[in-house]
């Protein structure tokens, strides 16, 4: 159904059509049941049916009806049954799996070496440690990620835009290159949206202390005024950082995945967002706060805490305090003094 919206300011109408919201759902074969749900109640009336050539006339027929009646609530809670966006016997599969999975595992180049004498030997209940397979077996200098079966992926952080503060006639352009971008991705595509929490803390104590050394009394008074309310914000509330990475994946070699990325990328400024692939150092930060994202990890190049950062006098690289600082300019060049200002040495070359 075409559906006609009232005109806009500049006198015309947008047309929209309506999007079923079930578009995963599977097909009905018969009786309003899919492929999967007749097999379950199909192979379970076989089952059934069996049973019942093989005792009916041996058990009383009132018993046999009696351990039916479970039987059946069973299988048709299997079967008509969903939790967690699973079918009932997909959850169960899982359940097991998950029951049966060991719950102690280790990298492959940490694997840990025989007991000691004086430790109990491994039993059923603590058995030994399972090898961690991850999905990502390496990051490249260029921040391709390789899964391990032969495949890359490329991630690319994108920023976002509010679709509700534009026009009617923006929003259809937006959802139209949006939908173009779709509809041209020829590999899985993996669009991650995640939250992660913000200590405040730092950022109140810091400019607590840096306060004091403001010049006038009112904006040393507003500092700590804006540290305490950062404070209170941490202690009250809980705020998040969130972040938008696209994950594009392909079957063959890195570059495959590094194309891929730059086409997103690409589509995605189209659309006024701002999109960049990310280097090796990022990808590794995006992939441990997804495995750990409460305790983000520490990043070698950052000073330490509560220690003030200087900056070079030729570049603007931070470095940590306690450095050796870089050398002056007549350091780095001993003929830098020799040169002459139209840019040649004494000697004449160029």
């Amino acid at each position: 159904m075409i559906t006609m919206a009232p005109p806009n300011s500049s006198g015309e109408h947008s047309v929209g059509a309506p999007v079923p919201a079930d578009l995963d759902t599977p097909d009905t074969i018969a009786y309003g049941l899919t492929f999967r749900q007749l097999a379950i109640l199909g192979v379970a009336g076989v089952i059934g049916w069996l049973v019942w050539q093989a005792l009916h006339t041996i058990v009383p027929v009132p018993v046999l009806i009696a351990a039916a009646i479970p039987a059946a609530g069973a299988t048709v809670a299997i079967a008509m049954g969903r939790r967690d966006g699973l079918s009932l016997d997909r959850w169960l599969f899982a359940a097991i799996r998950g029951v049966r999975a060991p719950r102690r595992l280790a990298p492959p180049g940490s694997a840990p070496g025989p007991l000691p004498g004086w430790a109990p030997a491994t039993t059923a209940a603590h058995p030994a440690p399972a090898l961690l397979r991850l999905p990502a077996a390496g990051i490249g200098a260029d921040g391709i990620v390789a899964t391990g079966d032969g495949g890359h992926a490329a991630l690319v952080a994108a920023s976002t835009l509010n679709a509700s503060l534009r026009t009617d006639d923006e929003q259809l352009a937006l959802v139209g290159a949006f939908g173009r971008w779709l509809n041209s991705l020829s590999e899985p595509t993996q669009i991650v949206l995640s939250a992660r929490p913000v200590d405040l803390h730092d950022r109140a104590r810091a400019l607590a202390q840096r306060a004091g050394q403001l010049p006038d009394p009112a904006l040393e008074a507003t500092a700590r005024d804006h540290a305490a309310w950062l404070a209170e914000l941490a202690e009250t509330r809980h705020p998040l950082r969130r972040t938008s990475v696209i994950v594009c994946r392909t079957p063959g070699p890195a570059r495959d995945a590094q194309r891929a990325a730059t086409r997103t990328t690409r589509a995605l400024s189209g659309l006024g967002l701002a999109a960049k692939p990310l280097n090796a150092d990022t990808v590794g930060a995006v992939l441990a706060a997804a495995v750990d994202p409460f305790n983000p990890p520490a990043d070698d190049h950052r000073a330490p805490a509560h220690t003030p950062v200087r900056y070079r006098s030729a570049d603007t690289t931070p470095a940590r305090a306690g450095d050796t600082p870089p050398p002056r300019s007549a350091d780095r060049d001993p003929g830098a003094n020799q040169r002459r200002g139209d840019g040649t040495d004494r000697g004449g070359s160029q």
